[in-house]
């Protein structure tokens, strides 16, 4: 098992994710191998299994069976210590994850505090935007995570923003990189 079940984690953050895509269960396995102190994943499915959706035909012509193209949720989840609440999701939200590196974790907090700065009346004032927040990942490395109510708002604060994440991060030396799928939940359940 990766949990370590000695280490006492302290939950800080709480990463929620939306439904047992392709995407999501990379993210699973990746934080399973490389857990953050202080960051929880959590899991929100309709199943208990994710079918491989690839596989489907090959299933159909009796060449694989059903364990081969599902990934067990309960056990995926248990065994990399995530969280997952099996329920139907009933809001809309839209959440852009990035990824920054910098060469210190100076220039990491710089970049935090210039951000807060400067950004926070332009949020304010010029989007709908529910929250931002920065993740310390250790290393000189941030996640930052943005939540909006609407595809518009998601779209449109990210056309004036991303310019200045981007300049700020160049002017300290950093790397920006989005995490696959830069619309990382889109979704509505009935």
């Amino acid at each position: 098992m990766h949990a370590n079940k000695n280490k006492k984690n302290i939950i800080k953050k709480d990463l929620v994710l939306l439904g047992a895509g392709h995407s999501n269960i990379e993210v699973l396995k990746k934080f399973g191998t490389k857990p953050i102190d202080g960051l929880r994943l959590t899991l929100i499915s309709n199943s208990y299994f994710s079918t491989y959706s690839g596989m489907i035909p090959g299933y159909l012509q009796g060449i694989y069976d059903w364990n081969e193209i599902n990934i067990d949720l309960v056990k995926l989840c248990r065994v990399y210590g995530h969280r997952l609440i099996i329920s139907n999701v009933i809001k809309l939200m839209h959440i852009r994850i990035m990824k920054y590196k910098f060469p210190s974790e100076t220039k990491a907090n710089l970049f935090i505090s210039l951000i807060k700065a400067q950004m926070y009346d332009e949020y304010k004032n010029r989007s709908e935007c529910l929250s931002v927040e920065f993740i310390k990942t250790g290393e000189g490395q941030l996640l930052s995570i943005a939540r909006y109510n609407t595809k518009k708002d998601f779209d449109e604060t990210n056309k004036w923003s991303g310019p200045i994440f981007k300049k700020n991060v160049q002017e300290l030396d950093g790397v920006v990189e989005s995490i696959p799928g830069d619309l990382i939940s889109s979704y509505f359940k009935n």
